[in-house]
């Protein structure tokens, strides 16, 4: 995919990092008293196929044969993955072997993952209210080798659960070289998969969103610390992201993916954190609290971010 600047990455993070803070239990539709939201279609075909390959090379069957199997017949949501992230049989082949106990864990999952549905289906459901007539699709579990998270086409969510299967049973030692997210976040992630069939333009960009639809359990599990190192020192971190924010994230590694060039210690993409402040800063000081989601929740310009970011920037400058 090509990546785009900064500033659209920020702007797509913004629009809903703020709605995990809480935006969401105020101004989003809800369905009414006693109504539950309409049947979700989810597919876990892959996911379940991937956990009988695991057991087949487990019984001795030719590992690259089972993969390329498993490849060959995956169902609509993992092809369009693999579409756009290629993977190989050799490719699931090598990450089992970096990891043999993680992917063995992975089946026992599945009911945990099942668990997640309600939750799920009510944030769709109220996200299709905003916007009337929207289709977010159906929502595609699967297991892939870590190279993303997931990503939304025409078809609905497309979640790689290898990425969010981190329990209090996980041996951690298997993670050494790389992250691995607590499946708490999966719903979280399936849900800010779903906004990207909002915002078109956005296929395939990398923000990190979570809705809730219960205001008593609006947390940010997964970014917590990231919050915690950030939050004291907001302006520092604006002041060196503010001149790059119009480069691409190949160019300005560590903000987005990868790590810093000088080798700091700062949480992984921590430009996340500036998308989430200024989303909150946006929201608080409309006149309109719900009209300034509404516009959160759409496709954008690159003029209607530049306004954003120069709103944000005032609240450094002392106007």
């Amino acid at each position: 995919m090509a990546f785009a600047p900064f500033a659209r990455h920020i702007w797509n993070m913004s629009s809903l990092f703020g709605v995990a803070a809480g935006i969401v239990g105020v101004t989003l539709p809800r369905p009414a008293s006693g109504q539950s939201p309409r049947p979700r279609e989810f597919v876990y075909a892959d996911f379940d196929r991937y956990n009988a390959a695991y057991a087949a090379i487990r019984g001795g069957a030719d590992t690259l044969v089972v993969f390329q199997r498993y490849l060959d017949s995956a169902a609509a949501g993992f092809r369009a993955y693999v579409g756009i992230y290629p993977t190989t049989a050799g490719d699931l082949a090598a990450e089992l072997r970096r990891r043999p106990r993680y992917y063995g864990s992975l089946a026992a999952l599945r009911p945990r993952v099942a668990a997640l549905e309600p939750e799920v289906a009510r944030a769709y459901a109220r996200l299709e209210a905003l916007h009337p007539g929207a289709d977010l699709g159906s929502v595609h579990y699967f297991v892939a080798v870590k190279r993303a998270g997931g990503t939304a086409r025409g078809i609905g969510s497309l979640v790689a659960v290898e990425q969010f299967g981190r329990t209090a049973e996980t041996d951690t030692s298997e993670f050494r070289d790389t992250d691995v997210y607590d499946l708490n976040v999966l719903a979280q992630i399936t849900i800010h998969e779903a906004v990207h069939n909002l915002q078109r333009q956005m296929q395939g960009e990398p923000n990190f969103i979570s809705i809730h639809t219960n205001p008593a359990r609006m947390t940010m599990r997964k970014f917590a610390g990231r919050h915690a190192f950030a939050d004291p020192r907001e302006a520092a971190i604006w002041a060196e992201f503010q001149p790059v924010m119009d480069q691409t994230i190949m160019q300005q590694p560590g903000w987005f993916q990868g790590r810093f060039a000088d080798s700091r210690v700062w949480p992984i993409q921590v430009g996340y954190f500036v998308g989430y402040k200024m989303a909150e800063h946006y929201h608080r000081n409309a006149a309109n609290r719900e009209q300034a989601l509404k516009e959160l929740l759409s496709p954008y310009t690159d003029e209607q971010f530049a306004a954003i970011a120069a709103r944000y920037a005032e609240k450094f400058s002392g106007r």
